[in-house]
């Protein structure tokens, strides 16, 4: 009986999306003294062909802390419109010296909404998104 029901698990795995590509970017900078860093993450079916979902993390370490609360107040204001999306979140930490953001998309949720730029980045397949990800000086795994 226990046998069948990790067989049935891992089969389940397999089923829901346990092959899907993920392609993980990231570029990390400093400018005027604030380190910046950005991560880029996109999952695909598992041909590679059809972007499924992705999430950008982007977070700065200030050196001098006076624009920190400005900065603050304008990322929570661009997490409303993520927030009344249907398929998508944004979530903005405050720690210290430090600010990050996390945006999520369920492109298949949003589907419909899809417009602009976002619609053009869900049609490259995994090898032209890496292609482009690395000519603007990320590192991808």
């Amino acid at each position: 009986m226990k046998t069948k029901i990790i067989a049935l698990a891992i089969c389940l795995l397999f089923i829901t999306g346990c092959g899907d590509k993920k392609l993980i970017c990231t570029n990390s900078e400093t400018f005027a003294g604030d380190e910046y860093l950005e991560q880029i993450t996109f999952i695909y079916d598992r041909k590679g062909k059809e972007v499924k979902s992705y999430i950008i993390y982007e977070e700065q370490t200030y050196k001098d802390t006076s624009d920190m609360d400005e900065d603050y107040e304008n990322l929570l204001a661009y997490c409303e419109d993520f927030n009344t999306s249907n398929g998508a979140s944004c979530k903005v930490t405050r720690k210290a010296r430090t600010l990050s953001i996390t945006i999520e998309v369920d492109i298949k949720a949003i589907g419909h909404e899809l417009s602009g730029a976002l619609a053009e980045v869900v049609k490259m397949s995994y090898d032209e998104m890496r292609k482009q990800l690395e000519a603007d000086h990320f590192t991808c795994k």
